[in-house]
């Protein structure tokens, strides 16, 4: 991890006389959007203040460096939505360490426009390269400013995040909270994503696929050699229900149904057809989710899984029988053949049709599902919705019919997903928890110098460097002072910084060949002692797509910071995942001459600083991250089923604070897991938060850090399609599965080599 100020936005504030103002002007000045009466009150002096920024960036995807500033190359973004809350203290020279209000916020609009300034600038450049004038008022004997905003928005939340803002002057009310991706009310720029709309169109797709999986014929004449049977005969027939409630399972049958057999008139059961039988193992295929799988109920994965399942169909639909039991599957097989061809277009590899389509072959009516769009594509559910494929998943409900005998079957999706893929039985994670990233957001908290002269802007230190070197200063400013009646120029004496931390996410391919999981799935699914069947293995050398990365989610996020951009709560949960949606980014296939393999290009994610007071003294949280893939290439069996080609999977990464880098050589695994301070580049010239009592920061590392940068590549190894998933994981368990190798990089040396994960 490395300081932000490296290579990104890092500004500083100087606060002018206001006699200045207007002759230090720039084209800049028309975006500034003051929200305060600027006419001094009592005890109080004009003042302007202008910003000092350094910069960094490099464009990859999305969440891009260019969204991020990530890198030194890219356009400011500018500075909106800013305050400036100032403090009278007990003494000159300190921070503000603790929630104490404000003598005055001054809330401000956009401070700073999209390229007003330019790092690069030369010294003949019309534009500045770190500064900017405004006009405020500042009571006397103010000695500590605090600064607050985030970057202007000019793109999509997907692009660039999206939080709530609550400034305030008392900082215990002060916060910041990432916004849920699918929230109760909708945003008037969304208004079609709200949690009753995602309800209602779960509620149409499993309608449909309760229609199809209780496909049957009734009282239907069925003729075959010359001899003509009525008979009524649902697809269920050709299986049996067996166990309890919640643990049913269903198993094909070996006869033929009792429908069939009594319809014949037959004295004894019939041995189940050929044509039957492919219906029976049809059925309790699609049907049956094995203990630990989480189906996908995405509109693609649906999609596929349709697909197949209409192979088998059309394939007894289409067949010649040569007997009156395979002549009555096959006229139940044209039934299922409709049903599925109310909701799916057999003309477009079984997509599905649109949202009016199925509600007119369901016969519901407009303001039953009034949220349901007609024109709806469920193909693109649930990203239509900004949710990641693997975020919605089916349930089979199999539930004893009122009265009996028999049983109703139905498709619902999930309202919280089972953690227990992930190894822990008694958590779940709800759909509805996704957040956005962090916004861009600033923030500052420092003393201030102060003179009795007059300056023009172009006489104070320009950009960070020169800001923080004291001799830089003229000798009429008094660093670590107050404002008096006599101040004309007030400069705040540290940066502003970044609130939000920054994830680099890089992947590339640890092995030359992949193992996949049929072995072990064979054994677990056929009750064998010992793995008896070799794995499947993909090539990774092969110079062609096999995975791509679609996004990056990371766990144990809590929601709501504040005026610290530190967890507001002092019981945080950390119980949200944010879902950076990325695209999709290639990843090189591996060089079996090359000692070193490349990697894919990096995506950013904005985030909260992820410090835990509880914590304080011991190791921080460790963080899972899941990788989003689309499977390019073939077939593959991961933890729990079968990852089509074109699905999407998710595997798991661990990011340990505790994990002592490779390059620090001159310490042992033990005394860098005890000295909390170790490994990370502290600033030396402000605090950072998490404040400490006497106002210095808190030197704990762990995994996102405001204003620095984590960089993590993650190795897909051998073993790793082991653990991949084709629903998302809960991030938040202590006990993941994990499938991914780390070398995680903290940019001043701390380096994780070689992490093996899956191996706790």
């Amino acid at each position: 991890m490395r300081k932000l100020m490296n290579f990104a936005y890092i500004s500083a504030i100087a606060l002018l006389s206001a006699g200045l103002f207007a002759a230090c002007s720039s084209s800049d000045d028309a975006v500034l959007d003051p929200k305060q009466d600027i006419t001094p009150q009592k005890d109080e002096v004009n003042v302007n203040f202008v910003f000092n920024v350094s910069t960094a960036n490099e464009a990859t995807m999305r969440m891009t460096a260019e969204n991020t500033q990530a890198t030194l190359t890219q356009p400011f973004r500018g500075i909106t939505n800013a305050y400036i809350g100032v403090f009278k203290q007990n003494a000159d020279g300190k921070y503000v360490s603790t929630s104490i209000s404000t003598e005055k916020l001054y809330p401000f609009g956009t401070i700073i426009g999209k390229n007003g300034i330019d790092p690069n600038a030369g010294e003949e450049s019309n534009t500045p390269k770190s500064r900017r004038v405004v006009e405020v008022s500042l009571p006397t004997d103010v000695n500590s400013l605090m600064f607050w905003g985030k970057a202007i928005k000019d793109g999509s939340s997907i692009d660039q995040g999206k939080i709530t803002m609550n400034v305030s002057s008392d900082l215990s009310a002060t916060s910041f909270s990432l916004d849920k991706i699918v929230p109760e009310t909708a945003d008037p720029t969304e208004p079609h994503v709200y949690v009753q709309a995602l309800k209602e169109h779960e509620q149409l797709m499993a309608a449909a696929l309760t229609n199809i999986v209780n496909s049957n014929i009734a009282n239907t004449d069925v003729k075959y050699g010359g001899e003509t049977h009525k008979i009524s005969l649902a697809w269920s027939d050709y299986v049996d229900i067996s166990g309890e409630s919640g643990s049913y399972t269903i198993t094909a049958r070996t006869n033929e149904p009792i429908a069939i057999k009594n319809a014949l008139g037959a004295s004894s059961d019939i041995s189940m057809r050929a044509l039957g039988d492919k219906l029976a193992i049809a059925y309790a295929t699609w049907n049956t989710i094995r203990s630990g799988e989480l189906r996908a109920g995405s509109g693609t994965a649906v999609s596929k899984v349709i697909e197949d399942l209409m192979t088998v169909v059309n394939s007894v639909a289409n067949a010649e029988p040569v007997f009156w039991e395979e002549a009555a599957a096959k006229t139940l097989a044209k039934q299922i053949k409709t049903n599925v061809e109310k909701f799916f277009d057999s003309d477009r590899e079984y997509q599905w049709k649109t949202a009016g389509e199925l509600m007119t072959a369901l016969n519901v009516k407009n303001e039953t599902l009034p949220t349901v769009d007609e024109d709806c594509n469920l193909n693109n559910f649930p990203a239509n919705f900004n949710l990641p494929n693997g975020s919605v998943i089916l349930q089979f409900d199999i539930t004893p019919k009122d009265p009996g005998p028999g049983f109703d079957f139905a498709y619902n999706y999930k309202g919280a997903v089972a953690t227990y893929a992930m190894g822990d039985e008694n958590g779940s994670f709800n759909p509805l928890n996704y957040v956005y990233p962090a916004e861009l957001c600033y923030f500052g908290n420092s003393a201030i110098r102060v003179s009795d002269q007059t300056k023009a802007a172009n006489y104070y230190p320009d950009g960070v460097t020169d800001w923080d070197n004291d001799d830089k200063w003229t000798n009429d400013w008094v660093k670590d002072s107050h404002v008096t009646n006599t101040t004309r120029s007030v400069a705040m004496k540290d940066n502003i910084n970044y609130g939000t931390a920054l994830l680099e996410t890089k992947v590339k391919f640890g092995a030359a060949t992949l193992q996949d999981n049929y072995g072990a799935l064979d054994k677990r699914w056929n009750n064998k002692p010992e793995i008896t069947e070799s794995n499947n293995t993909i090539d990774a050398t092969a110079d062609r797509d096999h995975f791509v990365l679609t996004g990056v989610l990371v766990g144990g996020q809590e929601q709501e910071v504040g005026w610290n951009y530190i967890a507001k709560s002092t019981t945080p949960g950390f119980g949200n995942m944010v879902y950076d949606k990325v695209g999709e980014i290639h990843i090189p296939h591996f060089d079996s001459n090359s000692a070193t393999q490349s990697t894919s290009a990096a995506n950013y994610t904005l985030l909260w600083d992820n410090w835990e007071v509880k914590n304080k003294g011991s190791k921080q949280r460790d963080v899972f991250v899941a990788l989003e893939f689309v499977n390019k290439g073939v077939d593959f069996y991961g933890q729990n089923n079968l990852i089509r080609s074109g699905a999407t999977f998710y595997i798991v990464g661990k990011l340990d604070p505790d994990k002592r880098p490779s390059s620090l050589t001159d310490v042992t695994d033990a005394a860098y897991a005890a000295n909390k301070s170790l490994g990370i580049t502290w600033p030396t010239n402000y605090a950072l938060p998490p404040y400490d009592t006497d106002g210095t920061t808190i030197k704990e590392r762990r995994v996102f850090m405001q204003d620095y940068l984590t960089s993590a590549t993650f190795v897909i190894g051998e073993n790793s399609l082991q653990h991949a998933l084709v629903s998302v994981p809960d991030l938040r368990s202590g006990q993941i599965s994990l499938g991914l190798s780390v070398d995680l990089n903290w940019r001043t040396g701390l380096v994780f080599n070689d992490v093996i994960l899956g191996e706790q």
